[in-house]
């Protein structure tokens, strides 16, 4: 894994959600400001390792045996373009018009390969916990946003998996 030395800019600001005060209570409703800042955490971390595929999958890997055998026969592109295809539903999660798409991918994953539901719960937080290991202390004002996406995704693949 090629580490790079950098300065860690600031995080994305939370503006207040139209008089709510949601922000302020660390709730996020808007799903263009939870986009824009787990897009702004991932460019951050990307520039403290190039890659990562291989922290993310080796602490997946540890959380969950059973993932790792059932990927065992996979390469690190195969890999790396799964976790891109994660990545960019982290960034841009649209319910409506990413619906088809997981509703192909998760009963596809679920009977052609015998992925189970926790699986996927195992990879978002193995690489959320990479993330925030990278960052350190400045991952902290993005907690909210990734916790609201991940559990966003994984309400929608839970009902998917049935």
């Amino acid at each position: 894994m090629a580490e790079k030395t950098a300065v860690v800019p600031e995080p994305v600001k939370l503006g207040a959600v139209s008089g709510s005060g949601a922000a302020s209570k660390g709730k996020l409703v808007d799903n263009k400001t939870i986009s824009a800042v787990v897009s702004s955490t991932l460019e951050r971390a990307a520039l403290v390792v190039e890659d990562l595929s291989k922290p993310v999958y080796r602490r997946y890997f540890a959380a969950d045996p059973d993932a790792a055998a059932l990927m065992a026969h996979m390469d690190d592109l195969t890999r790396g373009r799964m976790l891109n295809e994660v990545l960019r539903l982290l960034m841009e999660w649209d319910p409506v018009s990413d619906s088809a798409y997981l509703n192909f991918e998760v009963r596809n994953h679920q009977y052609a390969y015998r992925v189970e539901s926790r699986m996927y719960r195992e990879l978002l937080v193995a690489l959320r916990d990479v993330v925030a290991q990278l960052l350190g202390d400045a991952f902290e004002p993005d907690r909210v946003a990734w916790e609201s996406r991940i559990a966003g995704l994984l309400a929608e693949i839970e009902a998917r998996a049935g």
